[in-house]
């Protein structure tokens, strides 16, 4: 059992956030309710895109009056296309390589009210090439006047070790880095 001190102290932020980025406590307080209901996700290793599932139903309980989808691939009418450098994808790709976000927080039907883009990776054999694909993304969804993404977070989680690591964009650029011991938001 971890006291409150040690999990305060495992608490760490590498660059500050704003302490005004309401969206950032939210997503914070959905990824504590995934590990405390939802860890074995992660400790059995399953599929990135059932991970991100689960995780995107505890994000619409704290965004209700938002829609909060998974690997949403419309821009309104016309499917999603982003420029970036291309990537192979293949019809057995279980790592959800693709050129829509995992999970998006907005408002369906324009891109006015695109509220937060998220990437998320597990830490297990991700290769960097990977990690920069789901990085790029998040870049270029957040400086994208089409889609106008007030804001990105590239999600690195655990399987193996014990701190999630979450990077923060605005504009394609980050402005806040931080590591998260899942240890510490377990309740258990």
């Amino acid at each position: 059992m971890v006291n409150d001190k040690t999990r305060e102290e495992r608490y760490k932020k590498v660059i500050s956030p704003t302490k005004d980025d309401v969206f950032r406590k939210k997503v914070i307080a959905a990824l504590a309710d995934f590990i405390n209901l939802d860890i074995y996700l992660l400790q059995r290793d399953v599929n990135e895109r059932s991970i991100t599932h689960k995780l995107a139903e505890h994000l619409q309980r704290q965004f209700p009056e938002w829609n909060v989808d998974c690997e949403y691939n419309r821009d309104m009418d016309n499917p999603k296309r982003l420029r970036i450098k291309k990537i192979e994808i293949t019809s057995d790709d279980t790592e959800g390589r693709t050129t829509y976000p995992d999970i998006i927080v907005h408002k369906r039907g324009n891109n006015d009210n695109n509220k937060l883009v998220i990437e998320v990776k597990k830490n297990r054999s991700v290769s960097c090439k990977d990690k920069t694909v789901d990085i790029n993304k998040v870049k270029a969804f957040t400086s994208s006047k089409e889609f106008k993404y007030e804001r990105g977070l590239f999600l690195l989680l655990p399987v193996e070790g014990n701190d999630a690591k979450l990077s923060w964009y605005r504009n394609g650029e980050m402005y806040c880095k931080e590591t998260i011991c899942l240890e510490a938001m377990s309740n258990g």
